[in-house]
This record gives C-alpha cells, sequence and structure tokens, in this order.
C-alpha cells in the first residue's frame, strides 16, 4: 500500500496539536511492512519534526513557492498503475488520477470565532479540501456535527470520527524526588485568544489565595495579559512558554489541577494528558470536552469565574480529588495514538480494496 503524508503543517508550526497528530501517525505507519511511506517535506523550522525519527522514511522535499499551502499537490512524474492514498497535514489535494484525498478535520475554529481576510482564506482551503476528498476522518462527533452544518451537501457516509490519542510521554510520576507535598498551582495551556477564556482563568484562580497559576505555552504574554495578572494575581503567576513533554509531565503531576476554559475545542489533547498524568480537570461544558472527558473531570456549565472558583474549591472536599483522578487515570486509557493510527490505516485500506 502507498501512502503519500502531506507534511506542510510542519512548515506552518513550529509545534502543535496538528504536528503532534502527524507525527503519530507517522511513527506508527513506520511500523507496518506492507506501507509504502512518502513524506512530502518543504523548509520548515518544525520543533515537532525533531521529535520523530525519519532515518526509515522516504522524504520527497520541495522548495516552497509562494502561497504554497493554499496550493494542490500536483504529481505529473506518478505513475498512473497503482492507487495511492494522499492524506494532507494542512488542507490540501493530491492531483493525480491514482490519488485517493484523505483530510482530517479537526475542527472549526477560524469558521466560529475568527473574521476578515484570515477567516476567509482558511474557510476557503478547508472548504475545498474537504468537497474533493474521496473520505474526510473528524477527531470527534462535535467536529463531525460541525461539519455537517457548515457543509451540508457533504455525504455523510464519507465521514469517520477517530479520536485523538494521549502520548506516553504523560503517566504518573514514580521518582518520588520530582513529587511535590503541596499542590499549590493551576495549569493554563496553549492559546490564550478570547474564544480560550483566559481572562476567565485568571479571575477565577485570583478568588483563591492559596493557588497560582503557571501558564504553559501560547506564546509570549502581550500588554493586555501582562496587566491582568499582574493586577489579578500579582506574585501569583509565572509564565512557562514552550515546556517539552517530559517537562510538562512533571508539571501536571505537581499541579492542583488543570483550568481548561476553553468556549470551543474540536478535541482538547491537554485535558487527556492532564488526566493520564494524574492532574484533574476543570472545563467548559462545552463543544467536544463532554465527549472527551465524559465523567471524569469537572464540567462547569456556565462561563463565569465564580463558576470555576466553585469547581475549584470541589476539588478540596474530603477525597473528591482523589476519587476523580483515579477516574480519569481509567478513563485516559479509553485514548492512544495507536489506536487512531490503527483505525486510520484501516481507513486507508478500506478505500484501497473499495478502489
Amino acid at each position: 500500500m502507498n501512502v503519500i503524508v502531506d507534511g506542510i503543517v510542519y512548515s506552518l508550526q513550529k509545534h502543535g496539536g496538528i504536528s503532534v497528530y502527524f507525527n503519530e501517525l507517522i511513527k506508527n505507519i513506520c511500523f507496518f511492512s506492507d506501507i509504502d511511506l512518502n513524506l512530502i517535506l518543504y523548509p520548515n523550522n518544525s520543533h515537532a519534526l525533531k521529535e520523530i525519527d525519519l532515518f526509515n522514511v522516504s522524504c520527497t522535499k520541495y522548495r516552497s513557492r509562494f502561497l504554497e499551502r493554499y496550493r494542490n499537490v500536483s504529481f505529473s512524474n506518478m505513475q498512473n498503475n497503482k492507487k495511492s492514498i494522499f492524506h494532507s497535514s494542512y488542507y490540501r489535494i493530491g492531483c493525480a488520477r491514482n490519488l485517493l484525498n484523505v483530510t482530517t478535520v479537526h475542527d472549526f475554529i477560524y469558521e466560529k470565532y475568527f473574521r476578515g481576510y484570515k477567516k476567509s482564506i482558511h474557510a476557503w482551503q478547508k472548504r475545498h479540501a474537504v468537497l474533493h476528498s474521496d473520505y474526510i476522518i473528524c477527531v470527534s462527533e462535535n467536529t463531525r456535527n460541525d461539519l455537517l452544518n457548515f457543509y451540508p451537501e457533504v455525504d455523510p457516509s464519507k465521514i469517520q470520527v477517530i479520536y485523538n490519542g494521549v502520548g506516553e510521554h504523560f503517566h504518573l510520576l514514580k521518582d518520588d524526588s520530582k513529587k511535590k507535598q503541596k499542590n499549590d498551582y493551576v495549569i493554563y495551556i496553549g492559546s490564550r485568544y478570547g474564544y480560550k477564556n483566559f481572562e476567565t482563568a485568571v479571575t477565577s484562580v485570583s478568588l483563591d489565595e492559596c493557588l497560582q497559576l503557571y501558564i504553559i505555552g501560547g506564546g509570549e504574554l502581550n500588554a493586555f495579559e501582562v496587566d491582568l495578572l499582574n493586577k489579578k494575581l500579582p506574585q501569583r503567576y509565572k509564565f512557562l512558554g514552550f515546556t517539552n513533554d517530559s517537562a510538562l509531565n512533571e508539571l501536571y503531576n505537581n499541579a492542583f489541577c488543570l483550568l481548561y476554559p476553553s468556549l470551543y475545542e474540536g478535541f482538547g489533547i491537554p485535558a487527556l494528558e492532564a488526566m493520564k498524568a494524574g492532574c484533574p480537570v476543570i472545563a467548559m461544558d462545552s463543544s467536544s470536552i463532554p465527549e472527551v472527558c465524559g465523567n471524569a473531570a469537572i464540567l462547569v456549565k456556565e462561563n463565569s469565574p465564580e463558576a470555576f472558583s466553585l469547581a475549584l474549591n470541589k476539588l478540596k472536599k474530603g477525597n473528591f480529588r482523589k476519587d476523580l483522578i483515579e477516574k480519569a487515570l481509567l478513563h485516559a486509557e479509553n485514548f492512544s495514538w495507536n489506536k487512531m493510527a490503527n483505525e486510520t490505516i484501516s481507513l486507508y485500506k478500506r478505500l484501497l480494496e473499495v478502489e
């Protein structure tokens, strides 16, 4: 079986959820001796790509052209005697008669929360890819429902939900020297764009004088965020920036909880990472979060600092926090990148058999 993975995303982000997704897919494909994998790459400065071993991966490298990310991928030199799968990492279509296009749709954040030129271009590109794909993978039922809402002309039978996984880097620490006795900080991770509800997170932590806020990833703090933090949490916050998985696992293990107040997620990988590392999760009861977290997290229905503050206080009562951690550890076992990859490869094979 021939599989072509379009690695354009590695040129678009240094690290991020989509890069992690394709890293895990590529690593797992390499375990299948009956799959000939070719990875398309463009000049990049990707941290994510450095995390995988490409020694046994056939890579085709191209020079990027103006607006390369928006172009279809042509294969004029490709033989037409054997069907192949083309799976783009960022909404591109492979153009050759023997290619079957698979597109993974992660979310509809741009369509729901962005405005202007940036939204229009992204929405056009995604729509073009979806409508010209032979099959579509959605990372959650919520994303599938959004897709059918935005593109009602898509045949539902061409869509399969395949859940994301959670990395093996995330686990309970066995080394007592890395465990702290006092879990006095709350983690906020990722983007701080409007729908992520960062201001709500800051305010809710400020209502508890015993807690600090650790801010991970999401780029440098802007002036508004620094001002907000200094007013609401003076001397009670740390900005840690980009953190590798090993360090992040240790932070999860020693945190009071992960505060995940985002109004919309296509999946919500950080919630699963925290669960697997024994870190309780408090999240918004919206979008894909209930689907991913099940009953193993505190899901807040009201979008207010007071509601999240009540959830933080709930974790301090009796054995509630301990019981929630045990429940979350079991729940996280339902998700793995190996499972995601196996289901994706089965889809490839099914498509080729039909053809």
